[in-house]
């Protein structure tokens, strides 16, 4: 399927997008550069990646598209969005689960726990949101993660990326057969 935007479906290009995002298939739903993130997430087993967009490119809106078709594509896949702060948890992800809403078939769509800061699927997939900031850092321990997507790493506080990364975050990959650190970033203002 060519890409178009899925609000131009026609009744049966909305049939089969479902079908295919239904075996976590979410390609034809993204613009040709949403496309550079995913085949670089989906073509290698390297555990650290980066990519670098423009702004107003879709990046965030196409990384948790991603992030809902590996949900659903792999059961019990756990993946940590992380954004630089909660307040930007809640005002960037939030509004953009609400447009995949339109996008997702009915039976495949997650339940959101927004006070829990949580995605879940009917799979046992889940998106945990969080924030690199000091302050709620430590909300992003647990027991078990596959990936992580880091988004606007650029803006982050690079001074707590050490405690983050490796006592929060690799310990919860040790026994993972993901692994991935995703990180996207677009340009810094600084």
């Amino acid at each position: 399927m060519a890409w178009k935007s899925f609000k131009q479906f026609t009744p049966e290009e909305k049939a089969k997008s479902d079908e295919l995002v239904r075996r976590g298939h979410v390609r034809h739903l993204l613009t040709p550069k949403q496309r550079e993130l995913l085949d670089l997430v989906t073509s290698t087993k390297r555990a650290k990646l980066a990519y670098y967009a423009s702004r107003r490119s879709g990046k965030t809106w196409g990384s948790l598209l991603i992030a809902y078709g590996l949900c659903i594509r792999y059961p019990r896949l756990t993946l940590k969005f992380i954004l630089d702060s909660q307040v930007q948890a809640r005002d960037v992800i939030w509004p953009i689960a609400r447009d995949l809403q339109d996008v997702i078939p009915p039976d495949c769509l997650p339940v959101i726990k927004k006070a829990d800061m949580e995605i879940h699927f009917s799979n046992g997939s889940i998106i945990k949101l969080g924030s690199s900031n000091k302050e709620h850092c430590d909300k992003l321990r647990g027991t078990k993660c596959d990936i992580v997507l880091v988004d606007e790493c650029s803006f982050h506080d690079a001074g707590n990326w050490e405690h983050v990364i490796y006592s929060l975050l690799m310990p919860q990959m040790l026994h993972s057969d993901f692994g991935q650190f995703i990180f996207t970033t677009t340009p810094s203002t600084s």
